[in-house]
């Protein structure tokens, strides 16, 4: 993940997931190795329960930059 194009990465991300059929479930748990030091510093911030769920840690890394599904 690069800083400056979070929106790109998560497109990246969720395609590669979707088309090597990796289930959702797991998308969490293999997210936090591809992402920066600044999208690693947001991890902390979220409950137990957010960290297992990816759509959270989105939101959060993308609040975290500025960034909204509308972006």
């Amino acid at each position: 993940m690069q800083d400056n194009d979070a929106i790109s990465f998560f497109m990246a991300m969720e395609g590669i997931m979707e088309s090597n059929e990796v289930d959702r479930s797991l998308w969490a748990k293999l997210l936090p190795s591809q992402l920066s030091m600044k999208g690693m510093k947001t991890l902390p911030r979220l409950t137990f329960p957010e960290t297992k769920d990816y759509d959270a840690i989105k939101r959060a890394i993308l609040a975290s930059f500025k960034l909204d599904a509308n972006a």
